[in-house]
């Protein structure tokens, strides 16, 4: 004889079904989410790929992020120094820099966004990167 509701199989199994179907909506939302936000042009840095893979979720806070927002892209930003170099870049080469690294795009397809022969693209983001080298040790040597 059974005199609790959850002591009947039939209940825990709906129950854990039911539990199982709002984890995978939830992960397919936010999936789903981020793919609509990549096509807008906005780019979320971290680990966030295989969102439906992740066996566990660490939570991210954005106060512990750096924004940068230029042209409709947004990019996050965990490092203060990287972030503090990047704002002392020119415009064209903060924008180069953002399309070569975070979009993932290749000199001649920036080049053609951009109306930029492939060669100054690759001088422009060479020097750039270059630049926050220089930048971020004597950012550093600032701190100490």
């Amino acid at each position: 004889m059974k005199i609790l509701p959850f002591e009947d199989e039939d209940i825990l199994n709906q129950f854990d079904c039911f539990c199982k179907k709002v984890l995978k909506y939830r992960n397919y939302r936010i999936y789903r989410d981020e793919k609509i936000e990549q096509k807008k042009g906005i780019i979320y840095v971290g680990e966030h790929t295989d969102i439906l893979d992740q066996k566990y979720a660490e939570d991210r806070y954005d106060i512990l992020y750096f924004w940068l927002k230029i042209d409709g892209i947004t990019v996050a930003i965990e490092n203060e120094l990287l972030y503090r170099s990047l704002l002392l870049l020119p415009h064209k080469r903060l924008v180069i820099l953002i399309l070569s690294f975070f979009e993932g795009m290749t000199d001649k397809e920036i080049g053609e966004i951009l109306v930029l022969p492939k060669s100054t693209v690759q001088y422009n983001r060479i020097t750039a990167l270059k630049n926050i080298r220089k930048w971020m040790d004597v950012i550093e040597d600032e701190k100490k």
